[in-house]
């Protein structure tokens, strides 16, 4: 019988109805039930004795009645498992959240639960699963996937939940191509250093978001990218499409250790950014935390935009044109001066004779 039931009453019909009969030793009618039998978890023997109308013969019938214990509300894992990464932390009964973390490759992982109480059942990701067996393959987004794995007791009421949160890591990206904002052509950019899992998170080409300093273009607009994952320096190529003009500079626009507003600033050939621009190709680097991280923070993250900045040419200014005279101009000019000349030698013929 159930665990829910605590006694039991037995009702025996004597075949001759000059005979007694007994249950348990106590004396019952015919046909009637007799008093409540308590019933102890497990095995309980009953006996029920016949004693015929001569008082000598007897017969003994015996009745085992199994109790069934309490069900189980025991809806505890006693291990856990997962088939790529390793849980952090790691797995004990008690606790119900867990981390994991899988490369890019990693598409699928499996599960295996093994609960603490045989007659308890598991569930993972809503999939009963024996315990102690894998789950089928669980498919694997790229970032956050949580799993969860649902216990429950042979009450059929107690459950606990265990959850264990995948990490699947995004690709790892290193090259980078597109078309320029000015639509000059494809301009290709391309990383290194960092670390094995340094990789570009965004990438474009864009416009300025604020006015370019005085008398600067962006022949090719600016390439605005983040990196993920990458420690200490990376070094960053990008290929545009237009040829450096003399005098060109890599522009960035954001604040600077010694200078926190965004503002407009070049990096240099030297350290720490050894910039190199030659042909259409610019070279530089970026220290996480450092002058040209946008965000200014060690945090393995690398913000950065900025372009190729052509400072405006100086209009050449035109000559002034001289006006000059013809020749008859010239003649006409030398005549007066002349008759100049000769009427200031005659007046002077004059104030002499009259003296």
């Amino acid at each position: 019988v159930a665990n829910a039931i605590s006694s039991i009453t037995v009702t025996p019909t004597v075949a001759d109805a000059t005979a007694t009969v007994k249950v348990n030793s106590t004396t019952v009618a015919s046909g009637s039930a007799s008093a409540a039998i308590p019933l102890a978890v497990g095995a309980n023997a009953i006996t029920v004795v016949v004693t015929a109308q001569d008082g000598t013969t007897t017969q003994t019938y015996t009745v085992n009645v199994n109790r069934a214990g309490a069900l189980s509300n025991n809806a505890n894992l006693s291990a856990l498992a997962v088939s790529g990464g390793t849980l952090s932390p790691a797995f004990a009964s008690a606790l119900l959240t867990y981390s994991d973390a899988v490369a890019n490759a990693v598409t699928s992982i499996t599960v295996t639960p093994t609960v603490a109480d045989a007659s308890a059942t598991v569930k993972v990701n809503g999939v009963t699963v024996a315990s102690g067996n894998a789950s089928g393959a669980v498919a694997l987004a790229v970032g956050a996937n949580a799993i969860t794995v649902v216990v429950t007791a042979q009450d059929g009421t107690a459950t606990q939940t265990y959850t264990v949160n995948v990490t699947r890591a995004a690709a790892i990206v290193t090259v980078f191509s597109g078309t320029t904002f000015t639509g000059t052509g494809i301009a290709t950019a391309t990383l290194s250093g960092g670390g094995a899992t340094c990789s570009f998170g965004s990438t474009a080409f864009v416009g300025p978001s604020v006015p370019a300093p005085a008398g600067v273009t962006f022949p090719d607009g600016l390439f605005d990218f983040t990196t993920t994952n990458c420690t200490g320096t990376i070094t960053v190529t990008v290929v545009f499409p237009t040829p450096f003009a003399a005098g060109a500079q890599y522009w960035k626009y954001g604040p600077t250790p010694s200078n926190n507003p965004p503002h407009w600033y070049t990096l240099a050939a030297g350290a720490p950014n050894n910039l190199v621009l030659a042909g259409n190709t610019a070279t530089f680097t970026i220290t996480d935390g450092g002058l040209g991280d946008d965000d200014l923070t060690v945090n393995g993250t690398i913000v950065d935009a900025g372009g190729i900045g052509i400072a405006a040419a100086v209009a050449a200014v035109d000559p002034v044109t001289v006006p000059t005279l013809s020749q008859w101009g010239l003649l006409l000019l030398s005549g007066l001066m002349l008759l100049g000349f000769v009427g200031v030698t005659k007046s002077g013929r004059v104030r002499s004779a009259k003296r």
